[in-house]
């Protein structure tokens, strides 16, 4: 058998191969640099977006990160030239060579989904902010997009957001868990009552929160005289570990202060979890306000924490979470496939965005005893 075996091997590393230079080439038609004012229609509207290709890709098919901004912001001012905290999303993709996608939400109030004062629809049923449409449709297309046209991965799928960007985000890793890698919610809580469904599946989530935030309060209530209310923190971070599967006994760790005159610290706290659930990770801003944090873009309130780059470790969160692909698109060879009942071979796994191969030996039998094989 070992003929067959090795002919298949062969195909299978061709046809993996081919794919992979598919995909390759796709980015490269394309020149680096910021792409803007992208169209799409979603249900009969037009939804806009921008998006950031690096200059040097990390692989043939590169990992998507989307940003999705605050309320009453936008695609073009939560990112350069503009110098909100979120901009440095836009370095961390060029440094590290992922994808970097930036869609826009709609007006509250014309229904302009176009301008600079836009909003999402974040599940929270008393919210004034709220816009009857689909942007979870929009992000899944947006998702469809970079992977078809430009060669992204489709197992390293990120998503991230602040404030209102962040109630997205936890939107989205309930509603799209079976496309999205893992997320970060930046300045923002779980809705006390939701429109959306609730969380059902493990999805690695990192939440950043101020302990002093004035606009959506830490220890949870309403969101600055709006009407709408939220859960604490506490209470968000234990229903991702709920549904994480995650353990109830943190590790915790004090960040290193580089900057005292801020007035505020990092605790990050760890959540670890089992192979079949999901970590969650905490880092509790002591004594800062409503903004992300940043040591390099650092803005006109007393209480913003400059000791950690909000994009820097959110990306190194999503790091951790991508050694691995969420499913396999390996090939099982069987080495005697006239064994009745029995089978014994090879799955193999080849994997271009990793640079890996993966390859184990199996033993698989519907009999209880089937004594004639040996695991191995």
């Amino acid at each position: 058998m070992k003929t067959p075996v090795a002919l298949t091997i062969r195909h299978l590393l061709i046809t993996l191969c081919a794919l992979s230079t598919a995909n390759s080439i796709v980015a490269d038609e394309v020149p680096q640099g910021w792409y803007d004012d992208q169209r799409i229609e979603i249900n009969d509207r037009a939804r806009y977006f921008r998006y950031y290709l690096p200059s040097k890709p990390s692989s043939a098919s590169p990992p998507l990160v989307l940003f999705l901004h605050g309320g009453n912001a936008s695609m073009r001012e939560s990112m350069p030239p503009f110098n909100r905290p979120s901009a440095a999303w836009a370095d961390v993709a060029e440094e590290n060579g992922f994808i970097l996608m930036v869609p826009n939400g709609v007006n509250r109030i014309t229904g302009n989904s176009f301008g600079d004062e836009q909003s999402w629809n974040d599940c929270r049923p008393d919210n004034p902010l709220a816009i009857t449409l689909d942007d979870v449709r929009f992000i899944d297309r947006l998702i469809d997009l970079a992977i078809n046209d430009l060669g992204a991965d489709d197992q390293r799928v990120f998503v991230t957001g602040s404030s209102n960007g962040g109630l997205l985000t936890y939107r989205v890793a309930v509603e799209l868990a079976d496309r999205v890698t893992a997320a970060a919610a930046f300045i923002a809580n779980m809705p006390v009552e939701s429109t959306c469904p609730t969380p059902t599946r493990p999805m690695p989530m990192m939440i950043v929160n101020g302990t002093q935030d004035s606009l959506m309060p830490f220890d949870g209530g309403e969101v600055a005289d709006s009407n709408t209310f939220l859960s604490s923190t506490p209470a968000s971070v234990d229903q991702w570990r709920s549904v994480n599967r995650a353990g109830a006994a943190p590790i915790v760790t004090d960040l290193p202060d580089s900057d005292p005159s801020d007035g505020s610290t990092v605790e990050r706290v760890d959540y670890p979890a089992p192979a079949s659930g999901a970590p969650v990770v905490l880092l509790r801003m002591n004594g800062a306000d409503h903004a992300m944090p940043s040591p390099s873009r650092r803005l006109a309130i007393p209480r913003q924490n400059h000791d950690v780059e909000g994009a820097e470790i959110a990306w190194a969160f999503f790091q951790d979470q991508a050694a691995f692909p969420t499913r396999s698109e390996g090939q099982w060879v069987p080495i005697d496939p006239e064994v009745d009942g029995a089978n014994q071979g090879l799955t193999i796994d080849v994997l271009p965005s990793l640079d890996q191969m993966f390859v184990a030996w199996f033993t698989y039998t519907s009999e209880a005893d089937p004594g004639h094989l040996q695991s191995t």
